[in-house]
């Protein structure tokens, strides 16, 4: 599960139902009187309003009184399918018809719209973001960092919004529409930048408890599989320790360097096939047999891999090349 994304998506959810239910006390107060028409305002005498229009709304309803119930009921509604539905696979096709339910009884035009992005954030709850995942983990690290100030300048944005913008109308006694319109435009804005730094959140969470459950020989066929396949920074982000060290004698011993002569090797010999044959795990040691073709040249290669919390400190090569003359009838493999 997708923590970040879950936890966004359930708090603008959350503040849609919110809004939707101060629709309802706002209609509900209007007593029993009679609706002439469809489009209503939830309080149309509150000056503390004044700035939001006096809050615009449908019903299909009759009465004020009832259009408040049903507004405040289906709102609440929306932020119980919010809290126990969003979670499950198909949670939009149930959230969405109760959205369509608050438009149509009084919970305002905004709580609806802004309760159907919230469902459709929720799709990504349990989603592998594939697309997503293409991006480097160093990116993925810059972005997580930005998530919490994304998400607190995006509910702050909705805080300016309501209630922000009417005490800031009555406090400066104006109704300059900037006044809203600034919070609005921040509100919506962070959405996306909020949602996407999330997406990013989840996905190294999601390494970090790979990491955990892999055992040292699968962190090292992890390693030299995504290493062979060019993912040469996420090879390093997720499975090479930070005080890395290695023994071949033709690259300097750092960690630095061994990533750059990866790098270099996989630029030179972009079809470089690599094939795991026999992987053994003893204590914090690992040794991996593999076969390496770089195209009609065969080498048998053997890794030794040293780990420290779970990821690899140290490691030693060693290789030959197959031939046609070999003497030996058993082959190289």
């Amino acid at each position: 599960m997708n923590k970040a994304t879950r936890f966004f998506a359930a708090t603008i959810g959350i503040i849609a139902g919110m809004m939707g239910v101060e629709h309802g006390i706002g209609e509900l107060l209007q007593g029993t009187k009679t609706i002439d028409s469809g489009f209503i305002l939830s309080w149309p005498n509150s000056a503390f309003y004044e700035i939001l229009g006096g809050e615009p709304a449908m019903t299909l309803f009759r009465t004020y009184s009832s259009t408040g119930i049903f507004a405040i009921l289906f709102s609440i509604l929306f932020i119980l399918g919010v809290l126990f539905l969003m979670p499950r696979k198909y949670s939009f096709f149930a959230l969405l018809p109760v959205t369509s339910l608050m438009l149509i009884s009084g919970a305002g035009f905004g709580p609806p719209l802004v309760g159907i992005i919230a469902s459709l954030m929720g799709t990504k709850i349990n989603s592998k973001l594939k697309l997503w995942t293409r991006i480097p983990s160093s990116v993925h690290a810059a972005f997580a960092k930005l998530w919490p100030f994304a998400f607190a300048l995006c509910i702050l944005g909705w805080i300016m919004v309501f209630p922000g913008a009417p005490i800031l109308s009555k406090f400066l006694g104006s109704q300059d529409m900037r006044i809203l319109f600034i919070p609005l435009v921040l509100a919506f804005g962070m959405i996306p930048l909020t949602l996407w730094t999330g997406f990013s959140k989840d996905i190294l969470s999601r390494q970090d408890r790979s990491a955990i459950l892999m055992t040292k020989k699968e962190v090292a066929l992890a390693f030299l599989s995504d290493a062979s396949l060019g993912k040469v920074a996420d090879a390093f982000e997720n499975y090479i320790h930070k005080d890395f060290r290695h023994h071949l004698i033709f690259v300097k011993g750092d960690r630095t360097s061994f990533r750059t002569a990866i790098e270099e090797n996989y630029r030179q010999f972009p079809d470089k096939k690599y094939e795991a044959r026999h992987a053994l795990e003893d204590g914090d040691l690992v040794s991996i047999h593999g076969k390496v073709s770089l195209g009609a040249r065969i080498f048998g290669v053997i890794h030794i891999f040293k780990f420290l919390d779970g990821k690899i400190i140290e490691s030693w090569e060693a290789s030959q090349e197959d031939t046609a003359d070999s003497v030996n009838e058993n082959g190289l493999f």
